[in-house]
């Protein structure tokens, strides 16, 4: 196994696990359970994970094999790339013993992962206990921020708000129906005074364009948002 980088801001780090991390995720192995992707995400939130970087062939004629260095993507069953982090030097060097660790915050890992395009975090892959971390809990883990429903998350209704001005509406969030769509937005209209069903609908039809374009609700929002029309509630 290779030693941590002595010039890594990790430079007392011995590459061990963290017992409170390798707790958490034996504690949460359920990728498909929210409880357990929230679970994950706030033991990975303060964690020091270890990216892999392997040799490349060299760009340039007459370089060495190896003189570059590279991070390792899989291929994951959707098809999406996926890249594998670890908690310490053992499940590193049981996935590849050649590897060279570098030690990264794990926001940090997951603001990267986005950038380039990467759909999920493979925690671990080789065991003891894997996770996995994508869609709304990679946007959060590279925020650095806790898990929150979706109805709950600032940045979830100014995204929603955008959308609705887009479409020229004003709409009402609220939690989606249990095993539902993570939102539901009510849109209402009203024109010359009076319900009209037809721009209602009209504004409910660019309102979901709107919001299928957002690349954060997209990820954010896993169940999807549903629209629907209600007529306004008028004070009496």
């Amino acid at each position: 196994m290779h030693p941590l980088p002595p010039a890594s801001p990790f430079g007392a780090d011995d590459g061990s696990v963290d017992p409170a991390l390798a707790a958490a995720l034996a504690a949460h192995p359920d990728p498909s359970s929210a409880a357990d992707r929230a679970g994950v995400l706030a033991a990975l939130l303060g964690a020091r994970l270890l990216v892999p970087l392997v040799g490349v062939s060299g760009a340039e004629p007459g370089q060495p094999r190896g003189a570059q260095l590279a991070s390792v993507t899989v291929t994951g069953r959707d098809g999406r790339p996926a890249l594998p982090v670890f908690t310490g030097l053992g499940p590193l060097a049981r996935f590849d013993a050649g590897a060279r660790p570098v030690p990264m915050p794990a926001p940090t890992v997951a603001r990267a992962a986005l950038a380039g395009d990467v759909a999920a975090l493979l925690v671990d892959p080789g065991g003891p206990s894997p996770a996995v971390v994508t869609g709304a809990a990679l946007v959060l883990l590279a925020q650095g921020r806790a898990w929150v429903r979706p109805a709950e998350d600032p940045d979830v209704a100014a995204a929603v708000a955008e959308a609705a001005a887009t479409a020229g509406v004003a709409v009402t969030v609220s939690p989606g129906p249990e095993g539902g769509a993570d939102l539901l937005a009510t849109v209402s209209a009203l024109a010359g005074g009076r319900w009209d069903h037809a721009r209602a609908a009209a504004g409910a039809a660019a309102l979901a364009a709107a919001l299928a374009r957002d690349p954060y609700l997209s990820a954010r929002c896993e169940g999807g948002v549903d629209v629907a029309v209600a007529p306004p509630t008028v004070a009496r």
